[in-house]
């Protein structure tokens, strides 16, 4: 830190690490306590939350008097303490960039041209081609247009190095552009100078008061001031999949890139830029690209063959030169006589010798492999979009293939990040799993119905109570009732302008329910026989919420309806009742153990309740019969409490009651409106002594508010109940009395009835767990890393799956993980299958020390969080559809349909170009070894150190045969048995036994050959090729296939470089009894490689030994 920063932090009474330890490496409760508190952190960045910043200049003297004409404003009196930053020095917009930054990350250095010169010449093949077509070049033109060229003979010695040349260019990969290069900006709400104005977030400064509502984004890091009722979806950023509540004592630390989900508030902006979470998210990914394992092996390759090519330069030249210098001097020696070797002479045979030599380089090089692997890559390309890939990075497909471990994020990724209701039980008798019950639960209810009985005891029953039929919609319209009024959800659009709910993730799912059989929950609570009376938002301290709405259906009497929802535990102990729906063997629905039982029961007249009509037309009349919530049905709820908690499912118990007028009336003006009465006169006194302290003036910046007025923040006025306006002077208004939270816990939310209870979860999504057992089966590990708790971790993982208790699987929470040593990380790292409460940083570490033990790592994610571990994996897989920006920005694979079954896709394409790269590679070298040979050895005996094969020929032999080979054996489908074997690892060599045994193989038959026919003239070396792409097609030891015989293209090129090639290409055209014996020999090569395949490779591994 510079002596300005350090000037400039001065005026500040905290630390820009002391900020950031706020939510560095996790979000640090302790921390805040540390520094004081909300209201110390106010005063020590020179900032009053009703005022904000000052825009120009900060004075602290105006603060007092800007404060107090709020406070008077808002009838508070707030006092800031004079004691901060007493010498009145000014604090500026400038000042606190210089002390905490500014909302803008670091701009990423742009690659000019010159760079992209290097990264090309990098490349050392590349180079060794560059070098060598420069030479041939040369000497080509020397021997063309020198003082000792023979203007007879066609200038066409240059071709060589101009078309190595050329051929060199093209075979560069083309560079994939970013998805998204510049980021869009956006405006939020904040308090500045005493008013609420919209500011872009790049302009966003420590000390800034922003202001918050559903469906905001968080720009920065901060520390909530106050707020109604906010609660925050910090998935994307943490991964927990709950959404979180937000409360300045419980939990007031903001993580920017979280979500705001339902209520409102304002926050105090404590980290920006670099320094905040998301900053350090997006700094984090910012990591130079490694080479490929694919891309190093190559490499090494490359050199190893380069020394070779050298080696075998450097022999010949030196033989042919030594041999050269023997004859002159047996013959006419060296001199300037007429029949003598002159210097020219000498310089021209020399030169001849070393394009020989250079020649030798040029085969030795496979210069068509750049190729093969680009064509191949961008082949597999296009064809994984086909299977919903996205390939951003190209070299993630050669990568994937040879991927030893995934570690999958679990929310969003391998589930749906949508909690779901996915179980439950309607009253007693009927329980539903899955979506394919839940979908025909509304039609199999409506059948479950009692017909009058012909029963003398059933038809008193009947009389009394007049039920002339009992249907199990009745009670599901209850219950979805209460759902639509026990909710604070709004509908909006998502990115792809498709209809998306937003609130709690626990009413979203209830809600989602509803709407998936047949309900509309907006209309119920529209309608006009119904108004809402009070509501009571939900509590983390009651884990309960309720509602009471009043129905006044024409030609019904009013009635008053309480519905409750919250934790089973809580609401079972106010229920004394529970529904039980008949049993009837049509209806098709699935029952609880005792069904048959427990119907006999509630035929008695002791256990059957009158029945209260219902709201318009909506259901029948009546209620499906009424028991008392007994030991032994207390004992069944329970039961399937634990069930579902076995599961990990979170359970949402589901009751209501009914009231007539009078019993609502009645209890409104019993014991409940003395204890409001008397709370009335408690209030009015303290606000009595608050006044008389209102001018002091080291008070609390906000006033604390007793624990009274506190719990009537919490709940929501309504309208109040219509009254007469004598009442309204002289009593307590229903409202009023309603805001208690008590009037619903202790008054009318007793003695409810059990309408149901669900379990909610984040589903897996389809396919993930076929798609895990295919990746296990392939050799590929599995790892869930995710930022939610342990439990539900392991419960979703065993779905999956992953976790494997049987194989010694090992769970572990990223706290513990983060404090291992290096080596007791790498002891357990083979068994651990789940990595719970994980935060970015133990993504990143778990990733590395992976990558450290030699394993290729994938890594999926869908959230913000999971930004620096896609952008250090080897490979990186993104959600297209769920995931964010920043995940699809350092990822190198996108899915577009978001299944993690995609990735098996990946895998198969990823060993598919594997296998591509090695079937050229075998072609590759078994051309080059033999091609070298001959021309070394036809050099030899040549007694004008001519090759048989001129470099013109072999050229067209390496770039053009090699070209098309490489596009025949690059465009190849995946076979389906490639999941079938593990992966290979960064150690083993890319070039196996079987395939040095074909290569090696298929050269000696091949030098064999045409040496045998060396001056015969028959030279077929380009057609046996062209037979021996087929054989390596299969690079196993499986069948050879001839598929490469039928590449029309290939055999048409060859044909017309034969037939009219003519003084270019060095070729005499031939009849068709030369290309019959060129043909029959060239198939030679199909019977050879049979043989091959059938030599055990133990003896070749002692041959080779």
């Amino acid at each position: 830190m510079g002596q300005q920063e350090l000037a400039v932090q001065s005026l500040f009474k905290v630390a820009r690490e002391d900020l950031i330890l706020l939510v560095h490496p996790a979000k640090n409760q302790r921390q805040l306590e540390i520094l004081g508190g909300c209201e110390n952190l106010l005063k020590s960045l020179c900032v009053d939350s009703n005022i904000g910043i000052k825009t120009k200049i900060f004075d602290v003297s105006d603060t007092v008097r800007n404060s107090r004409a709020a406070q008077k404003k808002n009838e508070i009196e707030i006092v800031i303490s004079s004691k901060v930053n007493a010498s009145g020095t000014e604090v500026t917009e400038e000042d606190r960039k210089h002390a905490f930054g500014e909302n803008k990350l670091p701009p990423i250095r742009q690659n000019n041209l010159f760079d992209y010169m290097l990264a090309a010449l990098s490349d050392k093949i590349m180079i060794l081609l560059s070098s060598v077509s420069v030479i041939s070049l040369a000497l080509g033109l020397y021997e063309d247009f020198g003082p000792q060229s023979n203007s007879t003979q066609p200038r066409v010695h240059w071709v060589e190095g101009f078309s190595i040349l050329i051929a060199a260019d093209l075979q560069k990969e083309k560079k994939f552009r970013k998805l998204n290069s510049v980021k869009e900006d956006r405006y939020v709400k904040a308090i500045r100078n005493g008013e609420t104005q919209l500011i872009s977030i790049y302009v966003i400064l420590v000390g800034d008061i922003l202001l918050l509502e559903p469906g905001d984004v968080l720009a920065a890091d901060g520390i909530l001031v106050s707020g109604m009722g906010l609660t925050c979806d910090e998935s994307s950023a943490t991964g927990e999949s709950d959404t979180i509540k937000k409360s300045p004592k419980h939990d007031a630390i903001l993580l920017s890139g979280s979500q705001v989900t339902e209520g409102t508030g304002k926050y105090l902006v404590t980290s920006v830029g670099p320094n905040s979470f998301f900053g350090k998210i997006m700094m984090g990914m910012r990591t130079e690209m490694e080479d490929t394992p694919l891309q190093v092996k190559l490499d090494g390759l490359a050199e190893r063959i380069a020394k070779f090519g050298a080696a075998g330069a450097i022999f010949m030249f030196i033989v042919l030169l030594i041999k050269y210098i023997v004859q002159v001097m047996n013959t006419t020696g060296f001199g300037s006589g007429a029949n003598q070797e002159n210097g020219t002479s000498v310089a021209s045979q020399v030169l001849k010798i070393i394009m020989q030599s250079v020649a030798i380089i040029a085969i030795a090089v496979p210069e068509g492999l750049p190729l093969a692997v680009t064509l191949a890559l961008a082949y597999a390309t296009t064809r994984m979009m086909k299977d919903n890939c996205l390939v951003r990075v190209i070299s993630a497909c050669e990568t994937m293939g040879n991927a030893t471990t995934i570690c999958s994020d679990k929310t969003g990724t391998l589930t749906q990040n949508r909690m779901t209701v996915v179980a439950g039980v309607i009253g007693k008798n009927v329980s539903f799993e899955g979506p394919e019950e839940i979908r025909i639960l509304n039609d199999r209810l409506k059948n479950i119905s009692v017909e009058p009985a012909h029963d003398p005891k059933t038809e008193i029953l009947n009389s009394k109570f007049k039920v002339f039929g009992l249907n199990g919609v009745n009670l599901l319209e209850r219950i979805i009732e209460g759902i639509s009024f026990n909710c604070s959800v709004f509908e909006t659009k998502d990115s792809l302008n498709r209809p998306a709910i937003i609130g709690s993730k626990t009413e979203t799912a209830l809600v989602e329910w509803a709407i998936n059989l047949g309900f509309k929950y907006k209309e119920i609570r529209s309608s006009n026989e119904i108004q809402l009376v009070q509501m009571l938002p939900f509590s983390s301290e009651r884990k309960m919420m309720a509602s009471i709405i009043r129905i006044s259906n024409p030609g019904y009497p009013i009635i008053y309806r309480i519905h409750v929802k919250g934790a089973p535990e809580v609401i079972l102990k106010s229920c004394d009742r529970i529904a039980l729906l008949p049993f009837s063997p049509c209806s098709g629905v699935k029952y609880t153990e005792n069904d048959c039982a427990s119907s006999g029961e509630t035929t008695s007249i002791d256990h059957v309740e009158s029945r209260i009509p219902t709201a318009g037309s909506r259901s029948n009349p009546s209620l499906p019969l009424i028991h008392p919530l007994d030991s032994k049905l207390r004992k069944f709820c329970m039961s399937k409490i634990e069930s579902f908690a076995e599961k990990s499912l979170r359970t949402i118990c589901l009751a209501f009651r009914d009231f007539s007028e009078l019993e609502f009336k009645t209890l409104l003006s019993g014991e409940l409106l003395k204890k409001v009465q008397e709370i009335k006169l408690q209030e009015q006194l303290a606000k009595e002594i608050q006044s008389k302290n209102a001018l002091i003036v080291e008070i609390p910046a906000v006033l604390s508010i007793s624990q009274i007025s506190q719990e009537i923040s919490e709940t929501k006025s309504f309208p109040s109940l219509p009254r007469s306006q004598k009442e309204e002077d002289d009593e307590i208004a229903d409202s009023d009395i309603l805001s208690f939270s008590f009037a619903f816990t202790d008054f009318f939310g007793v003695k409810l009835i059990c309408a149901a209870i669900v379990g909610i979860e984040d589903p897996i999504r389809p396919g993930v767990a076929e798609a895990v057992k295919k990746c296990q089966d392939a050799g590929v590990s599995v790892k869930m890393v995710t930022g939610d708790n342990i439990m539900t971790a392991i419960s979703i993982a065993k779905k999956c799956g992953i976790y494997q208790k049987d194989k010694l699987g090992i769970v572990m929470e990223g706290a513990r993980f983060r404090q291992l040593s290096k080596e007791d990380r790498e002891l357990i790292l083979p068994r651990l299958q789940v990595l719970a409460r994980s935060s970015p940083i133990d993504k990143q570490l778990l990733v590395s020390s992976l990558k450290a033990m030699g394993e290729t790592v994938a890594v999926t994610g869908d959230g913000t969080n999971d930004g620096p571990a896609l952008k250090l994996a080897d490979i990186g897989f993104s959600m297209g559809i769920a995931g964010t920006e920043v995940a699809k920005e350092a990822s190198s694979i996108i899915l577009m349909d978001d299944s993690f079954s995609s990735v098996v896709s990946a895998i198969i394409w990823g060993r598919s170009v594997n296998d591509s790269v090695k079937k050229f590679l075998q072609f590759q070298l078994s051309v080059n070894v033999s091609a070298m040979i001959i021309t070394l050895i036809s050099s030899i005996l040549d007694s004008t150190e001519s090759s048989v094969l001129t470099v013109v020929q072999l050229l067209w032999v390496n770039l053009i045969i090699d070209t098309l080979a490489a596009l025949s054996l690059g465009t190849e489908n995946p076979l389906p048995d490639v999941l079938n074997r593990k992966p290979e690892s960064r150690k083993s060599s890319l070039i196996n036994l079987t395939m040095w045994k074909m290569i090696l193989g298929q050269a000696v038959l091949q030098v064999v050959v045409n040496l045998s026919l060396l001056f015969g003239g028959a030279q077929f070396f380009g057609f046996q090729e062209l037979v021996n792409e087929g054989g390596v097609l299969a690079i196993n030891s499986s069948s050879a296939s001839v598929q490469a015989i039928n590449e029309r293209v290939l055999l048409r090129t060859i044909t017309i470089i034969i037939q009219f090639g003519g003084v270019t290409f060095e070729t005499t055209p031939l009849n068709g009894m030369q290309w019959l014996f060129c043909v029959l020999v060239g198939f030679t090569s199909i019977p050879w490689g049979v043989i091959l395949r059938l030599v055990r490779l133990f003896s070749f591994k002692v041959f080779m030994h």
